[in-house]
């Protein structure tokens, strides 16, 4: 039986070996994907490119810094450009938080891994793959948040007109939260993030991952 695959990316190659050591059993009876890794950009564009018969379903690829100059950040236009099925998710042991913000700003990743080496870094290595795997796409959840938004609103008429004070530290609707959010604005990916940050902890504490 042929499974789907996902591609990890990375030049070292013992970081490679270890994490198909301890996530490879459990993606594949988890999400029924073969753990492959590929030790630099070009060689994964090049099994991107091959006519293996095999459909990638997650991509995961070490970044570090200067982002805007590593060619892991040329894959990963490439891959949403030509390969938009594909999720995708930046493994970090070196880059900062805003650095990998930057990157989901232009919606190049779904998720991120620190890497790590303790078993709590493991079981938050696993969580964010299933999350990942598991949700719509970044754009896709930036239009349900306002949707969610919205459909609050119509249940509270109450609070359509009331004004919050928002991280902008200004009195603002929720509608025109929504509306920030839905039009990418840079408040609108601040608010989202901070939305999205606490939903995710709600997640994270309400579903375990075995």
């Amino acid at each position: 039986m042929n499974n789907d695959i996902a591609l990890l990316v990375d030049d070292n190659q013992q970081y490679v070996a270890q994490f198909i050591q301890k996530f490879s059993p459990w993606l594949l009876k988890r999400h029924g994907l073969e753990l492959l890794g590929k030790p630099s950009e070009r060689e994964g564009s090049r099994y991107l490119r091959s006519k293996n018969g095999r459909r990638v379903r997650l991509l995961l690829v070490d970044i570090v810094l200067p982002v805007s100059v590593h060619p892991a950040i040329k894959l990963l236009r490439h891959v949403k450009e030509r390969h938009p099925t594909i999720k995708r998710v930046a493994i970090t042991g070196r880059a900062k938080r805003d650095a990998v913000w930057r990157i989901a700003d232009e919606q190049l990743i779904d998720g991120y891994i620190d890497k790590g080496t303790t078993e709590k870094d493991d079981a938050r290595a696993r969580k964010e793959m299933s999350r990942v795997l598991s949700a719509p796409r970044k754009a896709d959840l930036s239009a349900s948040l306002a949707e969610a938004v919205r459909a609050y609103v119509q249940k509270n008429p109450d609070a359509a007109q009331k004004k919050i004070y928002s991280i902008s530290g200004k009195p603002i609707t929720l509608e025109e939260i929504a509306k920030e959010i839905e039009d990418r604005t840079e408040f609108g990916k601040k608010q989202e993030r901070l939305i999205f940050g606490l939903t995710f902890r709600q997640w994270s504490r309400g579903r375990a991952c075995k």
